[in-house]
C-alpha cells in the first residue's frame, strides 16, 4: 500500500501485522515498512521510533547477512533537526561496513552510506565528516562494484564522472528532460534519477552555487515520491525550508 501511496491504510495494516506473534526478522521488516509510511506522511517522530526498533532487531541474520537501518535512522534524526546525531549515525554505518560488521549494503558495496554522509557533512559545515565520506567514496569508486548502481554516484561525488554520464548510466540518455519523462512511468529509473538530481545539487552546493543546488532539489522533489529513496525526503525538507525563508514575516493584523 505504501508503493501505491495509500499511506494511512498502510499504517493501519502494519499495526495489524505487528499485533501478531512474529519472529524478530518479520517484526523488523514490518516496523521498517510502517516507518516508511510515517516518513511519507511527515510523521517523523513515529518514523524514527520505528526505524530504531527495527534496527535493534537486526542483530539477527537477514538472508544470511546483517541489514541494519542506520541510514534511515540517521536521515530522520537529521530531518528532525538533530544534525549532529544524524551525522554520527551515518558515520556508524560507514564504520560498520569498513570493519565488516555490516554485511549487507547496496549493490556497490555501501555507496549509499557514503553519499548521505557527504551531503550531511557538507550541509552542516562538518569538514571532518565531509572528508571522511569522500575518502570512503574514493575507495569504493575504484572497485569493480562501482559499475552497479549506486556506484556511479561515488564516482560523481569524487569528480571522476560527469552528471551527464550519470544520467546516461541510469536511463541510457544524457538528456535530463528525457530522463524525467522516462522516470514518470519507470519506478526504477525514477528512484535513480531522484538520487542523481539530489547529488548534483549537493555537488553544486560544494561549488558554492546555492541557486543551482536549490534548482536540483526542486527537480528531485517534483518527482513522484519513489518511497525508498531517502534523498527525496531530504530534498523535500530543503525545498520546504527555502519556501519558509521566502515567505514575508507575519506582521499581524491591524485593528
Amino acid at each position: 500500500m505504501v508503493l501505491a501511496h495509500r499511506y494511512f491504510e498502510a499504517v493501519s495494516e502494519y499495526d495489524k501485522l505487528l499485533s501478531r506473534d512474529l519472529s524478530d526478522e518479520d517484526r523488523a521488516g514490518y516496523l521498517a515498512g510502517e516507518a516508511n509510511a510515517f516518513l511519507c506522511l511527515g510523521r517523523l517522530e513515529e518514523a524514527l521510533v520505528g526505524y530504531q526498533h527495527a534496527n535493534e532487531l537486526t542483530t539477527i541474520p537477514v538472508y544470511g547477512k546483517y541489514r541494519p537501518y542506520l541510514n534511515d535512522v540517521g536521515v530522520v534524526q537529521w530531518l528532525l533537526g538533530n544534525k549532529a546525531a544524524g551525522i554520527q549515525t551515518l558515520r556508524q554505518s560507514i564504520i560498520g561496513i569498513i570493519k565488516g560488521k555490516i554485511k549487507y549494503a547496496d549493490n556497490a558495496g555501501g555507496v549509499s552510506q557514503g553519499v548521505l554522509l557527504w551531503y550531511a557533512g557538507l550541509t552542516a559545515g562538518d569538514s571532518a565528516a565531509q572528508n571522511e565520506a569522500l575518502a570512503y567514496l574514493k575507495r569504493l569508486g575504484s572497485r569493480a562494484q562501482a559499475e552497479f548502481w549506486p556506484g556511479p554516484l561515488a564516482r560523481f561525488a569524487i569528480g571522476s564522472l560527469r552528471f551527464a554520464e550519470v544520467l546516461h548510466k541510469l536511463a541510457k540518455t544524457s538528456d535530463l528532460d528525457e530522463c524525467i519523462h522516462i522516470a514518470r512511468t519507470d519506478l526504477l529509473r525514477r528512484r535513480r534519477l531522484c538520487q542523481a538530481l539530489f547529488y548534483d545539487g549537493v555537488q553544486q552546493r560544494a561549488q558554492g552555487d546555492n541557486v543551482g543546488c536549490l534548482k536540483r532539489m526542486k527537480e528531485c522533489n517534483a518527482l513522484e515520491n519513489p518511497i525508498l529513496e531517502l534523498e527525496w525526503y531530504l530534498a523535500r525538507a530543503e525545498v520546504q525550508s527555502n519556501d519558509r525563508l521566502d515567505q514575508p514575516p507575519d506582521r499581524g493584523h491591524r485593528a
